[in-house]
């Protein structure tokens, strides 16, 4: 529901943004939709700026109309705070049915707004120091304030040019918990393509020591499988490895970095792309010296067959699959590995953007762009191939750990209806772990250790509490040696009693 905008003569105390419409224009019909929605996401902005409408076709809003000059509709106009009269509203002539930029257009109206007057009622909207630190401003603040505030950049976030944890750990669960159980049956090839990635990730996907060891888990498991799994056995033990780790894959991770601005824009291919990027930086610090390593058939083909036959968007699975298939891909490097990947994913990029499917405010360029390695490229604007493959490898070896509850760099996505999305956020940072731990030994023992326990002790309810068969039989045989020994004993004992006591009696034993 729209504010219910009638009298304009008024000084107001906050701004209005106002459709001025009919309602039997069909114009107006169509639009009426995408302005709800405007005013539905910037409801929580009411106290700044008001999202209003005016019916010009109910005959008590023709003076108002008509002082006002609508003569089309639907009409969009800004006014100003401490509007007073008509003059004092700016006609809007951006595109009014684009609600990614459309917010962002007001937001502007209102910081001029701001800039001008400088209500006395309205937050501060003045651009913070780019070196202060968020905990600053945080403990700044009152403590009835529940709003942090609007971090915005000419580039994308900083957390954009960052490979995040949550990303990789929000990707992965969805990889496992989605993408793959999408198949009802996983037989054949595709086993045969399922066991060869999660082996490969086993080996080099950076990750905390619980996704490490998830990975572990899920590889043995699944060695053991030769014929089929289904989707509802692989579904029950990636939650049972869960439950066994901790979540080490919680459910309510988000996308950081590769958050689109809509949730039909990057997310996943975004967090895949993430994933194999540092995979490959990992393969290359691990096997470089390993003249048996080949980046092809032990890193390229495990990702290639996973795309082709797990990955859901289909037309996006034949290109790649096409594309591989079109190189010499017999023998790579290991380096060759980071730089085939680097350049798979320019290509890619580079034609999404031809298609115009890419997220608009996330518009795809060749990477990396100057802002974040102005040594990447020559003054030809070409890029420098050694110097790229030493990006990649400082870039990919950092994993950030921002996070949903440990948030280092805010964006406009990361805030709800006002609102951070988690407001006991007050720590940056995080000292969380993350690499391609090898757990394989400590895994192995853990699993000879849980062997051992099960041999030694069975269960309860079968009544026997010992060891092994063989030692309880061992025991029972010297238990009845003993008792036969002493039996024997006591026997000779009852014959023998009555002379036992005369010899003690008549010879000098007496006290």
């Amino acid at each position: 529901d729209f504010y219910p905008f009638r009298i304009i003569t008024v000084t107001f105390i906050r701004a209005f943004f106002i459709e001025f419409f009919s309602s039997w224009c069909g114009a107006c019909v169509s639009y009426a939709p995408t302005y709800k929605k405007l005013a539905n996401e910037l409801k929580s902005w009411s106290s700044i700026v008001q999202i209003a409408a005016v019916d010009c076709a109910d005959e008590k809003n023709l003076n108002l109309c008509r002082e006002h000059q609508v003569d089309s509709f639907p009409s969009l106009r800004y006014f100003k705070y401490s509007s007073k009269n008509a003059k004092d509203a700016v006609l809007f002539v951006g595109d009014k049915y684009d609600l990614n930029k459309l917010p962002l257009e007001i937001a502007e109206f209102v910081k001029n707004d701001w800039s001008n007057q400088r209500p006395e009622n309205w937050p501060t909207f003045d651009p913070v120091n780019h070196n202060i630190q968020f905990e600053e401003i945080w403990l700044s603040l009152p403590i009835s304030v529940t709003h942090l505030l609007l971090a915005v950049e000419n580039e994308p976030a900083r957390t954009s040019w960052a490979v995040q944890l949550m990303d990789i750990m929000t990707a992965l669960r969805h990889m496992l918990m989605i993408e793959i159980p999408r198949k009802a049956i996983i037989d054949n090839e595709n086993l045969v393509a399922l066991k060869s990635w999660i082996y490969t990730m086993k080996k080099y996907l950076p990750g905390t020591i619980g996704m490490r060891r998830l990975l572990f888990r899920l590889n043995s498991w699944i060695n053991k499988i030769s014929n089929e799994v289904t989707a509802e056995q692989w579904l029950q033990k990636i939650n049972d490895l869960q439950g066994q780790l901790g979540q080490p894959l919680p459910s309510n991770t988000s996308y950081l970095a590769c958050r689109g601005s809509a949730k039909h824009f990057r997310g996943f291919s975004c967090g895949i792309w993430t994933i194999i990027h540092a995979m490959s930086v990992q393969a290359y610090a691990i096997e470089k010296d390993n003249a048996l390593f080949n980046a092809n058939t032990d890193l390229i083909e495990p990702f290639h067959q996973f795309i082709w036959r797990f990955f859901s968007c289909a037309e996006c699975a034949r290109h790649f699959h096409e594309g591989v298939l079109k190189r010499n891909m017999s023998y790579v490097f290991s380096e060759d590995g980071v730089m085939w990947f680097w350049m798979t994913h320019n290509i890619v990029n580079k034609f999404i953007a031809k298609t115009g499917t890419e997220d608009p405010l996330f518009p795809k360029q060749q990477f990396p762009p100057k802002i974040i390695c102005m040594e990447c490229q020559n003054p030809a604007g070409f890029f420098d191939e050694l110097a790229v493959f030493h990006f990649m490898l400082r870039y990919y070896s950092s994993v950030k750990t921002d996070s949903l509850r440990l948030v280092v760099n805010y964006k406009v996505n990361d805030f709800e209806n006002g609102k951070l999305a988690n407001m006991e956020v007050k720590h940056l940072s995080p000292d969380i772990p993350v690499g391609a731990f090898n757990v394989d030994a400590a895994e192995v023992a853990a699993e000879i250790h849980e062997m051992n326990q099960k041999h030694k002790w069975n269960q309860v309810g079968s009544g026997n509490y010992g060891g092994s068969s063989m030692k309880q039989s061992f025991s029972v045989l010297w238990l009845s040696m003993i008792a036969v020994v002493v039996l024997f004993v006591y026997m000779k004992y009852r014959q023998n009693r009555s002379k036992i006591w005369k010899t003690f009696y008549y010879n000098d034993y007496k006290l």
